[in-house]
């Protein structure tokens, strides 16, 4: 059994394929599900928010938003609507599936849903989602990107069953992706039967990192089908070729960069590369 803390936007509708792939995890093992709501305010704290600054906004935008103190809760009755009809869709599909879950009773921050994250096994997100920003479209937030500091691991779901046709378990030698590798078989020793294959992009050296070998022994303890890959070139183009050449579902395991938030807002990690330019679902987690 896992405690499952799922992220959705109740203004915005729950694909079919994320639900049922969401139901599919929690069934598998019994596990809870706790489904906390992003506000438009996410990245605030302490309050949610759905509706217009209650300050005026000079333009161009400033580039400090207001405090979460200078800004009023508002939401109007279609919105209202919306959100009881998405969470009304959410929880015939849990009780359909008979899985034990709660739903918060109010948006949470982003410094709250990191606390929430170091309770939690596991963060289950559409990959997809964009938590709208509180003074202009152009302040959105990925929330792969907010999520990069989360206190567990993360998969983020795409379109595609779970569980997954294949795995493909990203290794580059560090001790970041045998982690995430390790936590994945943790998590679902459920999914062992699935096909998987160790992903390592060697760079311009084109030699297998000198840990490899002890990978390789561990891997059937874990994985009933495992092989192992190495590829010559540039991981950012080869992994996500390699994804996009296989059929059906693909989940992709990997370890994330260990950024600074700055660091972040001008560099692209491997798994923004991955998310932009395959369909694959992604766990990732990091080690600490």
């Amino acid at each position: 059994m896992k405690k499952i803390v799922f992220l959705h936007d109740p203004l915005s509708a729950i694909p079919p394929t994320l639900l049922s792939a969401l139901t599919n995890l929690a069934s598998a093992d019994h596990s809870v599900v706790n489904v906390v709501l992003l506000g438009r305010l996410f990245f605030y704290s302490h309050i949610p928010y759905y509706g217009e600054p209650a300050i005026a906004i000079a333009q161009p935008t400033p580039a400090v938003v207001p405090e979460a103190s200078d800004v009023r809760v508002e939401i109007d009755q279609a919105e209202r609507q919306q959100w009881k009809e998405s969470l009304r869709e959410l929880e015939a599909g849990m009780s359909k599936a008979a899985i034990k879950y709660r739903i918060a009773s109010e948006a949470l921050s982003l410094d709250e849903l990191l606390k929430e994250s170091a309770y939690a096994d596991l963060i289950v997100a559409d990959a997809l989602l964009r938590v709208p920003g509180p003074v202009h479209p152009s302040t959105n937030v990925s929330i792969r990107e907010l999520l990069a500091d989360a206190h567990c691991p993360v998969l983020l779901l795409r379109d595609g069953d779970i569980p997954p046709d294949r795995i493909v378990l990203a290794y580059d030698g560090s001790w970041n992706s045998l982690q995430a590798i390790r936590s994945f078989s943790y998590l679902f020793p459920h999914l062992r039967y699935i096909p998987c294959t160790v992903v390592y992009v060697a760079g311009k050296e084109q030699k297998e990192p000198a840990d490899l070998h002890l990978l390789k022994d561990w891997l059937p303890a874990h994985f009933d089908d495992a092989r192992v890959e190495v590829l010559p070139g540039e991981a950012s183009e080869m992994l996500p070729a390699f994804a996009n050449a296989l059929a059906g579902s693909t989940l992709v395991v990997m370890g994330a960069y260990g950024r600074s938030a700055l660091s972040r807002l001008f560099h692209q990690s491997l798994a923004n590369f991955l998310l932009e330019k395959t369909a694959v679902a992604l766990f990732v987690t990091h080690e600490r």
